[in-house]
Order: C-alpha cells, then structure tokens, then sequence
C-alpha cells in the first residue's frame, strides 16, 4: 500500500479535528557550487526532532516530520547502527529477532498512519518545502502546530559558481574565481538567508507558532528570545545554550518563563502541548486527540486527573459500589418471583 499524499493527510487531521504539527528537525546543507561538490553544513543530526516527533505522537497529535535526508528518525534512532537507520533499511530488517532491532521498527510502523515524513536537504529545498506545507496546513487554523526544531542555515552563497571551485591559484584564475584573495586562499562572502518566521502565519493563518532558540552565550538568550517573541509574533520559544542543551532548557512565552530539567525532551512537548491546548481554547477550535492504547488503570488516571473534586466522588462511588450493585440485582431477580 503506497503513503497517502501529503494533502490527504491533511485533509484527515481536518476532517477528524486532530491537532497536527509540522516538526523540521536536522540542519540544511548550503551548497557552494550549482554542480555541488563543497557545501557548508552544521552538526545538528536531528535528536531534539526526533525525539519529539514521538512525544507528540503518543499524546496523540499527528506529525509531519520535515527533516534533513539522512538525519534521525522518530523510534528508529532508537536502534544501535552505525549510520541513522531510514524506511528502506527497516523494512529490510524488520524480522530481525533482537529486541533492540525489532521492537523500534514495529513502533515506528504502528505510528506511521499518523506520521508523514518529509526529507529535505539544501537551504532552499527546505524552504520551498516550508512554505507549500504550512499553506496546506492552514485549513486547521489553530489545531495546527509549527515546531521549528531545525537547524536552518543563516546564510548562503547567493551567486554560485556553475562548477567544482578549483583548489589551486591557476585553476581559479582559468576558471575566472579569483574569490577576492588577491592569490592567497580563497574568500566567499555570504548572503543572510530571509527570515521566514515572520511568514509562518501569513501561510498559515492561525497556527501556533513554536520557535527555537540556541545561543552559546547565557546571558543574551533571553533578551534574544524576548525580541524574537515580538518582532515574529511566536507563542512559544524553546530557548537552550549549547554547553547545557540536555541538562536544562526554558519555555518563554510572552508572559515569563517555565525552567526544565530532568527529561527535558519530555518537559518541552508536555509545556508546549499545554500551551497549544490554552491557545485552542482561546481561538474557540475543537480538538479530538488520539488515544494512544492504554488500558482501564491508564484510563481511570486519565479520568481522576481531569475531573473537579465532586465528581470524583462520584466516580469513586461508581467503580467502587457498581459491581456490588449489580450482583444485588442480579440476585434479586433471581429471587423474585413473577
């Protein structure tokens, strides 16, 4: 059975009311030549996205996974390989008999009716594909979710040479690349690439708008999260400094900011999840999450944690004297005569 279309999937998380999120997750390679050989990378391998592609997923929203060919994938990052092990692969070795193999590829296809993978390598290819998904999310409005996790290049080369940059002096000069180093190595000078989060909601009418934000030094991040939240109207920023990425992180959202440590990849989805179920609200959408297995125990805690105090007695009452109840009746039936 081929992958439906990605409109199709939309058109599902639309028909369904299923909160959807558009996830990018790697980095954009910016190639240096039009018949690439060199390019310039960044060291992201798309842990962060991946990891929360699958903490959306089992709090049942539907993911679009926008991420770089190659790069980490939701639950097959989870199998030890010595390369990030892709569709193709699992499907090879999906009746491998260790665990460690088998049961990632088995969660990985039991999700993947509500996980549309979308690859994307260059600069370019990346926000090409931006722009044409977040259009076709917009008929969710507010069910649906932008989670820029991805590590999107700064700049680029604007005018590209046609062919191979030539590693010597002579060959530049035949080639006509001099690269302004008068002889001595080789310059480029690069062009800042457009910021897109300020059109994220002119596409996407509607949408919550979750950035991120990584810095090396401490002390500016919250100033430059502060003026990211203003000048691109985002709703939620996850803001880290890379020495510490694993160990804490802060959720900023226009009215303070929420410190998490421990699983910080948990604590990121559940803050950000929370915020998009308050902006829901707000914008009036109705949102039907999956209900990702479970049985009663799982079911009854979900139920005692959302309910008001008096209705828990109630549901207290019920569980506990129904069965008490009904074999009283039962036997009273039995009994009467009629």
């Amino acid at each position: 059975m081929s992958a439906p279309s990605l409109d199709a999937f939309i058109a599902y998380s639309v028909s369904t009311s299923t909160p959807t999120v558009l996830i990018t997750s790697g980095g954009t390679s910016v190639p240096l030549e039009s018949n690439t050989v060199r390019t310039l990378e960044n060291f992201s391998t798309g842990t962060r996205g991946s990891s929360s592609a699958e903490l959306f997923l089992k709090r049942g929203y539907r993911v679009i996974f926008m991420h770089r060919a190659g790069s980490k994938l939701p639950f097959l990052r989870l199998i030890p390989s010595p390369t990030n092990v892709t569709p193709e692969l699992a499907s090879l070795i999906k009746d491998c008999p260790n665990p460690s193999v088998k049961n990632p590829i088995s969660t990985f296809t039991s999700h993947l009716p509500n996980l549309y993978l979308l690859p994307f390598t260059t600069i370019t290819s990346f926000l090409t594909s931006l722009e044409s998904t977040l259009k076709s999310l917009s008929p969710l409005s507010s069910l649906s979710m932008y989670y820029g996790a991805a590590a999107v290049s700064d700049f680029y080369l604007k005018n590209m040479p046609e062919h191979k940059i030539q590693s010597t002096v002579e060959g530049r000069r035949i080639n006509k690349e001099d690269g302004g180093g008068g002889g001595k190595g080789f310059k480029l000078e690069l062009d800042d690439v457009p910021k897109m989060l300020g059109e994220v909601k002119v596409w996407c009418p509607g949408v919550f708008l979750c950035g991120f934000k990584l810095e090396t030094d401490e002390t500016i991040l919250t100033s430059k999260v502060e003026r990211s939240i203003e000048k691109y109207g985002l709703d939620c920023v996850v803001g880290n400094v890379l020495s510490t990425r694993y160990e804490v992180c802060y959720l900023y959202d226009g009215g303070g900011v929420e410190e998490v440590r421990g699983d910080v990849e948990g604590g990121i989805v559940e803050g950000v999840v929370r915020r998009h179920m308050e902006y829901v609200s707000r914008e009036g959408g109705g949102v039907r999450l999956r209900k990702e297995g479970g049985g009663k125990k799982e079911r009854d805690e979900r139920i005692w944690r959302e309910m008001e105090g008096w209705k828990k007695g109630i549901f207290w009452a019920w569980e506990s004297l129904g069965p008490v109840i009904g074999v009283a009746l039962v036997y009273y039936i039995r009994r009467r005569k009629w």
